[in-house]
């Protein structure tokens, strides 16, 4: 699942993508007013995005190699070569990884540094009987239930908030 401002989709061109549009966007920071941010949000289908970034890739004559990263090697010219399985490697002015939790296996840390952090999320669309949230608007955080906390624990110190998209008045997608 992936959202998106409907803004910023659109200023890329990839409006079309997108699959349902919220007009506004909510944040539940506690029990007392919430907070609308004034920008319509996007659910992008993944399947059209897909399909239209092929497309433009075929258009600009970009090439696809099915291939395992092994290791990037940053060069002194400034670029870096991506060494890929079957002895393959990929010359390159800018390398991104979009591994998540795995870019430790590919990237060197400020020794001494900060600790890594990684952001994790699950996800479940599901079937429901009385959405509380109005299906115009899309939940972008709701801290509500972790505010209510009392107990001492780890969690506590770590606050997590919900992400609710309303497709139907019975169906939603929460994300926390």
């Amino acid at each position: 699942n992936y959202g998106v401002w409907e803004d910023e989709f659109r200023d890329l061109g990839l409006e079309g993508c997108i699959e349902h549009v919220w007009r506004d966007t909510i944040v539940y920071l506690d029990d007392g007013d919430p907070i609308l941010i004034g920008r319509s949000y996007g659910r992008v289908s993944r399947h059209l995005l897909h399909e239209e970034l092929l497309k433009r890739c075929v258009e600009s004559g970009v090439s696809y190699l099915s291939s395992k990263v092994e290791r990037i090697i940053e060069t002194a010219n400034g670029q870096s070569l991506i060494a890929c399985e079957q002895n393959i490697t990929v010359p390159c002015r800018l390398a991104t990884v979009a591994s998540g939790a795995a870019s430790g296996k590919l990237l060197e840390y400020e020794v001494g540094g900060p600790r890594v952090s990684v952001q994790t999320a699950y996800g479940v669309e599901v079937e429901v009987e009385n959405n509380p949230y109005d299906p115009s608007l899309m939940v972008f955080m709701d801290y509500r239930d972790f505010v209510k906390h009392k107990v001492e624990c780890i969690e506590t110190q770590y606050p997590t908030f919900l992400y609710a998209m309303s497709m139907t008045p019975t169906r939603v997608f929460f994300e926390e």
